[in-house]
């Protein structure tokens, strides 16, 4: 298995940095040629060379411990209103509040000890993220666990669920409608019982599907509105909408890895040492839970056969 790890840890970190090395110099080009021109503005939201909104900011949130509820100010930073705004109690199918009870809310099985990567979702918990925007993508930096999010905004088509590698932040592309960035993101995810919706360990399932409507409120204010439908999870689609605000001057994203300091892991304090059986059943493909994240480049149609089980 240290083999298989290894192995995907080279690949992630490479595909990692090679997107990061293409992105970074976009964003240069646009930061250089818009102090030649001159940055387009409307009313007080930047601007990007070709008109589209300008997210690129360092910004703080409310931390996401449960999207159901309403939160109001920002985890780092409490002088700062940020918030969110949940819809109350998440309509669960009886497959997701059976999920949620034998979760019990991570006190039978740690997701984050065990130091899996949280997912988009839950990464909104309290670190800052960091956008870049160029014409072409636009780049969600999460300073926990050091994790990336790419949305391509080139005109591509999201990749089919039977050909997709399975992912923790989703495959996800975006267009313009107004000032408005529309974002869709498709799986397959890992989802449960090795990835959950957030920290209150609310279920999601590998066909999950996020649209968000990512717009400036001005220039210091940066909306997020998510519709999440899961048919598996939820019986219907539900929304969360989320403000977030600017950093203080001077902040910057540090590296922030899962096993610095984890004591669970070295000491033995893991909740369960293994994942239990009748958490393991939830998952949608368990025959590679063993391999902790299986076959490196496994795609949705490897895994429809284990979905049908």
């Amino acid at each position: 298995m240290r083999s298989r790890l290894k192995a995907f840890s080279i690949v992630t970190a490479t595909h990692a940095i090679a997107a990061l090395l293409f992105v970074f110099p976009l964003a240069a080009s646009a930061q250089q040629a818009g102090s030649q021109t001159g940055s387009k503005q409307a009313g007080s939201v930047p601007r990007l060379m070709d008109g589209k909104p300008d997210f690129s900011r360092l910004w703080a949130e409310s931390g996401s411990g449960d999207y159901s509820r309403n939160r109001k100010g920002c985890d780092r930073f409490p002088q700062l209103p940020c918030s969110y705004t949940g819809p109350g109690e998440l309509p669960m199918t009886e497959w997701g509040a059976q999920w949620f009870k034998d979760f019990k809310n991570q006190g039978v099985y740690d997701v984050t000890a065990h130091c899996y990567p949280l997912g988009y979702t839950h990464q909104y918990w309290s670190a800052p993220l960091e956008i870049v925007a160029t014409p072409t993508r636009v780049v969600f930096l999460f300073e926990d666990g050091t994790q990336w999010r790419m949305i391509y905004t080139d005109g591509r088509q999201n990749p089919k669920f039977e050909e997709a590698e399975i992912t923790w932040n989703g495959h996800s592309v975006g267009k313009w409608e107004g000032d408005t960035l529309v974002v869709d993101t498709v799986g397959p995810w890992w989802g449960v019982p090795m990835q959950v919706f957030d920290t209150t360990g609310h279920p999601m399932s590998s066909k999950m599907h996020l649209v968000e409507r990512i717009r400036l409120i001005d220039k210091d204010t940066l909306e997020i509105e998510m519709t999440v439908d899961d048919p598996k999870a939820y019986t219907r689609p539900w929304k969360n909408t989320r403000v977030l605000k600017p950093t203080p001057a001077g902040i910057r994203l540090i590296g922030q890895i899962c096993q610095e300091n984890n004591h669970e892991a070295s000491q033995g304090l893991f909740t369960s040492q293994g994942l239990p059986d009748y958490l393991r059943k939830y998952s949608d493909w368990p025959d590679l839970l063993d391999g902790a994240f299986g076959p490196v480049g496994q795609t949705g149609k490897d895994i429809i056969p284990m979905i049908a089980k």
